[in-house]
């Protein structure tokens, strides 16, 4: 199975990106190539990729990620932007001491699974669509957005599941426990 730790994004959140989403698409220039949009239902903030783990590697991080400390704090979801190189255009997330954290805690926990750190810095974000590498949307096509603010009050181990109409990302835990 393939997973990564993340967390969910608040159904207002989803809304407002959903809003911005929609109007995007009928913005965007066509020569920009083809864009494939994700599905909303599966938004959520990358905290670590983990990649292909077996069911020993699974039950280990069950078990680490349970001795991660994360207190509810606020998420700020602002502005649109693209990572050229990668293809891919997102909503950013404001990096707060706490998301910081959050985010070293589970990698220093995973490690003890045999997952090793992303070798570059972290970037809080949430994927909208993914386009042609190299594709530059010009700055005047990226709308200006509408901040949203959430309380993030869980983490989730998710698995991402290939399937006909792209990725699908069930839950396989959630932390705490509820």
């Amino acid at each position: 199975m393939r997973l990564f730790i993340g967390l969910p994004i608040a159904d207002e959140t989803r809304a407002t990106l959903r809003s911005m989403v929609d109007r995007l698409r009928t913005s965007i220039d066509s020569k920009i190539g083809k864009i494939r949009w994700t599905d909303p239902e599966g938004w959520h903030i990358t905290l670590q990729f983990l990649g292909n783990c077996n069911e020993q590697q699974y039950d280990c991080l069950v078990r680490a990620l349970r001795f991660v400390q994360m207190h509810p704090f606020q998420i700020e979801v602002d502005g649109l932007d693209t990572f050229e190189r990668a293809g891919v255009l997102f909503a950013g997330v404001r990096l707060n001491e706490n998301l910081a954290r959050l985010q070293h805690q589970i990698v220093r926990e995973t490690t003890t699974c045999g997952f090793a750190p992303e070798d570059r810095p972290y970037h809080p974000h949430i994927t909208l669509a993914r386009t042609p590498r190299g594709t530059r949307i010009p700055p005047h096509q990226l709308m200006r957005s509408n901040s949203s603010t959430y309380l993030a009050e869980k983490f989730c181990l998710y698995e991402s599941v290939s399937g006909v109409n792209g990725p699908q990302y069930p839950i396989r835990a959630q932390f705490p426990n509820q």
